[in-house]
């Protein structure tokens, strides 16, 4: 499993049940890299994608199939992180309130890629690519 999250510079995702921000951006790049694996997501997730003409499904995060790709927002990535092979982080630059974090540990996992540009609503966002294990 593909497993992405938007994170904050303190790894920050949500708060108090809502998302700390969104940047159609991201879902545009998320789209050019997915190039129609499956997607899937939280029902709440739904729009963000759908406003773009990207199908996703929704899904429970334990029902996604290993070649799937999850957009957590309102999950601990610690409890998903055993099944998956790659993590995409989609880094905000910026500090946001924030309860919900990534607390999976990468140690083991190799960056693959780090690459900046900008967003709608964001001036820089920072993509990086993960797979478990060296290469």
């Amino acid at each position: 499993m593909t497993l992405i999250a938007c994170v904050d510079e303190r790894m920050g995702m949500a708060f108090n049940g809502r998302r700390q921000s969104r940047d159609r951006m991201i879902y545009l790049d998320l789209a050019g890299l997915n190039r129609g694996a499956a997607l899937y997501t939280h029902p709440r997730s739904i729009t963000l994608f759908e406003s773009l003409g990207i199908p996703v499904a929704p899904a429970d995060s334990r029902s996604i199939p290993p070649e799937g790709w999850y957009f957590d927002e309102f999950e601990s990535p610690s409890g998903l992180i055993a099944a998956a092979d790659r993590v995409i982080l989609y880094c905000w630059n910026r500090h946001y309130p924030a309860d919900l974090r990534f607390d999976a540990s990468l140690d083991g996992w190799t960056l693959l890629e780090e690459r900046d540009f900008p967003g709608s609503s964001h001036e820089r966002i920072t993509r990086r690519i993960y797979e478990h294990g060296s290469f």
